[in-house]
């Protein structure tokens, strides 16, 4: 198997799509993406971009050129924001947003 079919396998795994599920996202027939997967073939520079945007990752990433998240929670928190209206997704980024200007705030207060 190929880098980038070993990477696109582990970020459908972790996104919980089922090839048939990311093929019709992306409109690719699945037994196209079973060839993806086995390093067969790689899919054209389109057809990665909306893999990509459907995985929540980078090409880099799938082409492996990019260090793996190794954590198991970046799937199913991408799941649940994928299932979400646009609107709400909106919402998330910018609570994630203010999470993160806590968490730096904090760091500052405790010298860290």
């Amino acid at each position: 198997m190929s880098v980038f079919g070993e990477r696109l396998k582990l970020a459908r795994k972790r996104a919980f799509l089922s090839v048939e599920e990311l093929a019709d996202k992306t409109n690719v027939a699945a037994s196209v993406f079973y060839k993806y997967e086995s390093g067969k073939v790689e899919p054209p520079q389109e057809k990665l971009k909306s893999i990509c945007q459907n995985l929540g990752c980078t090409s880099d990433f799938l082409l492996g050129n990019e260090i793996a998240d190794q954590n198991p929670k970046t799937g199913r928190m991408l799941k649940i924001y994928n299932s979400l209206s646009s609107e709400n997704q909106d919402t998330i980024i910018i609570l994630m947003n203010g999470l993160r200007m806590h968490s730096l705030t904090a760091d500052v207060v405790n010298n860290k």
